[in-house]
Parts: C-alpha cells; structure tokens; sequence
C-alpha cells in the first residue's frame, strides 16, 4: 500500500510539475491596451457648460458625450481617431468635449434641443458666446437609426470652419 501512494504522489508531482512549465512555455502574453482619443483630455461637464461659455466669449465647437456610452466610445476612440489620421493630426484642438454623465433622466430630449441645439448624443455643435449670448450654430447629432459617419463629422468640421488647410484631406 506504501508503495501505491509512493506512485500516486510521484505521478501527481510530475503532472503539477509538467502543466507549470506548459503554463510557463504558452502563457498569453499581456496586451499593451492604449486608449486612444484625439480630443482634448480637459472635459468640461454639463451643468458648467453655460458659465464656460459666457465666461469664454467667443466660438466653441463642443463634443457632447457620455463617458459610459459605448456609441461615444466609439466616435471618439474610432471615427474622431481615424479622421484625425486622415488629417494627419494626433488632436483636434478645436474641439471640446463635455461630458453629460451628470444630466438628469428627468430632462426631456425636447428641452436638451430647446436650451442646447441637439437632443441625441453624441453631438457635435457649434456654439457662439461673442456677443455675451449663447447662439446655436451647425448640429450634428447621432441618430441610433442612422449614427453619423466619419465623413459626416469631417463635413461638419469644414461647415463651421475648423477643418484647416494644413489637414492632407
């Protein structure tokens, strides 16, 4: 009987011994995750969007979005990323992203469009704060029946005047 449990630990020591170094030879290999993005890292959040404005006199082009949204995930980290390839550029300094993760449920789509412009994220849009008012410009806004392309971005970056001559596209 000795001698059994002499095999059976001898055995088990080996196959232990032998799926370690398996493990070891053909362990995956840690993948290198780079988030990438070609905005602006500084967000500026929603409820402070108005006084940033008006505090900021001037033309703003603002990129809303939400932070958990996997469509604004996708527009900023694949679309912006890949025009902004096309245009050989790592960033559009031009526009700003705010973030709408801190917006009520309880507002509805309609007052969004009525105090802001657009009713759907993400959004593209064109804002004028020069005369001390906020004035509404060019909206571009997603549509889950027909989400925007990366042409259509680039369409409206060229209406509201911040695609640039030294852009290769």
């Amino acid at each position: 009987m000795r001698k059994f449990w002499k095999i059976v630990i001898a055995f088990v020591l080996i196959l232990s011994i032998t799926a370690s170094g398996l493990y070891l030879v053909f362990r995956p290999q840690d993948a290198d995750v780079l988030k990438q993005t070609s905005l602006k890292a500084s967000t500026v959040a929603f409820g402070d969007l108005e006084d940033y404005l008006l505090d900021n006199p001037g033309k703003h082009y603002i990129y809303f979005c939400q932070t958990t949204s996997t469509d604004c995930e996708f527009v900023k980290n694949d679309l912006l990323v890949k025009l902004a390839d096309d245009a050989n550029v790592t960033l559009f300094e031009d526009i700003e992203p705010v973030d709408m993760s801190a917006l009520s449920k309880d507002i509805s789509s309609n007052a969004i469009r009525k105090a802001w412009g657009f009713s759907h994220y993400p959004a593209f849009v064109a804002y004028d704060s020069t005369s001390g008012e906020i004035i509404i410009g060019n909206v571009l806004e997603w549509d889950a029946d027909q989400p925007f392309t990366m042409d259509e971005i680039k369409t409206w970056m060229k209406n509201v005047g911040i695609w640039r001559a030294e852009y290769t596209n």
